[in-house]
């Protein structure tokens, strides 16, 4: 078509190094393969690397896998822009987004204009939702645009009020008992569930313990101890939801403490369910707890708290949640403040939206008549000593 278009079709270019090997038998050779994702939509990309055979011989093949992740704090950090495609005369509408999550304390953020772009005077624009700015989004002494200030950061929150279901002993559907780790008092298991949502990250795993709480994922590796935390708290292990986290032990076998963990569903909605039945506390066997986690799967991905018959609440014991570094978080109860679980209650975590911004300027292209050369836009995040990127490509294709 003779007609000017800023479409561009997503291509994902392999190469190997060497592109020829010749393997003597018995032997080895090694490959190297790149891949270059300038114009790839983010995500995983399949595909299939093939060796032409010489001199008869097998046709080799080998499947590839390669992610595009556009941004190093994906969900957090973005730039785009109106053209993928860019032609001489285009005007191209760049726009910068920061929604918080786990920013907390000052945030700097840097464009450095890319040599062949120049800035459209008077373009600049920021909205800030939740935040405050130190130095509004201009042009600094280094000739970069820059902003700086502070986003609030998301949290977390245990809010009063009924489980879908309230507590329900699993042992009712028949489900079987679990089992006690090797240590009663103060173990856990680390439990493969299906995928669920907690905090905005994917989790296939948990780490179960004795104490009445669950980590999402395992990247402490450790059970929580019988001290329990104002949450949060960035000691680890971390990530926890509490529901109850107390000095619990398990007992001995046949004493009637057991805990359970099922996949239930009801109607639409698809539950991972953890209960804790009739566990006593530490040195007080009589003083027993039944409670449970219901965990949403699906687009709702809920998280809720059920608790059946409670004994006398010890002088230690949290309900509470936090986030995986233990920056962020809350706690409903905690040693007799806040409101204690009781028998027929429950609680649902929810999510606190941080602080946002939005950036935008305007640019046009120089020397941009050379087919194929690629314009980039990179933007990085400074906070608490970790810098965060993200960069959005175009290509130059003259008139």
């Amino acid at each position: 078509s003779s007609e000017k278009t800023s479409e561009w079709f997503e291509v994902t270019e392999i190469t190997a190094t060497p592109d020829s090997i010749t393997v003597p038998a018995g032997g080895s050779a090694t490959v190297t393969f790149e891949a270059n994702m300038d114009f790839t939509t983010e995500g995983w990309h399949f595909g299939l690397a093939g060796w032409l055979p010489r001199n008869g011989g097998p046709w080799l093949s080998l499947p590839m896998a390669a992610q595009n992740q556009f941004s190093t704090l994906p969900g957090v950090l973005s730039v785009t822009s109106n053209h993928s495609l860019v032609f001489s005369d285009d005007t191209i509408d760049v726009t910068i987004n920061v929604n918080n999550g786990r920013l907390a304390g000052p945030i700097t953020l840097t464009n450095p204009m890319p040599a062949n772009m120049d800035l459209v005077a008077g373009s600049i624009t920021q909205t800030i939702n939740g935040g405050s700015t130190t130095s509004a989004f201009g042009v600094n002494a280094a000739g970069d645009l820059e902003w700086q200030g502070e986003l609030t950061p998301a949290g977390l929150s245990v809010n009063p009020g009924p489980a879908p279901f309230g507590f329900f002993p699993m042992a009712n559907i028949g489900v079987a008992p679990f089992g006690c780790p090797s240590n009663c008092d103060d173990g856990a298991f680390i439990v493969d569930v299906p995928e669920f949502v907690f905090n905005g990250q994917t989790y296939t795993s948990v780490i179960w313990s004795v104490n009445g709480t669950i980590e999402a994922g395992t990247a402490s590796g450790l059970a929580t101890s019988f001290a329990n935390q104002n949450l949060p708290d960035t000691a680890t292990p971390n990530n926890i939801i509490a529901p109850f986290w107390t000095d619990l032990d398990m007992g001995t076998d046949g004493d009637g403490a057991e805990w359970y963990t099922a996949n239930v569903t009801a109607g639409p909605r698809a539950f991972t369910v953890f209960e804790w039945n009739n566990i006593p506390q530490w040195g007080n066997p009589t003083n027993r707890f039944s409670f449970q986690i219901w965990i949403e799967r699906g687009s709702a991905s809920g998280i809720y708290y059920a608790y059946g018959p409670m004994g006398t609440i010890p002088g230690g014991a949290t309900v509470g949640v936090e986030n995986a570094d233990g920056t962020v978080g809350t706690s409903a109860y905690f040693n007799g403040t806040g409101t204690a679980p009781a028998a027929g209650a429950g609680f649902q975590l929810g999510e606190v939206a941080g602080g946002n911004a939005t950036f935008t300027f305007q640019a046009t292209p120089k020397n941009c008549a050379a087919s194929d050369s690629i314009v980039t836009n990179e933007v990085s995040v400074a906070n608490g000593g970790s810098t965060h990127r993200t960069k959005v490509n175009m290509k130059c294709r003259g008139d």
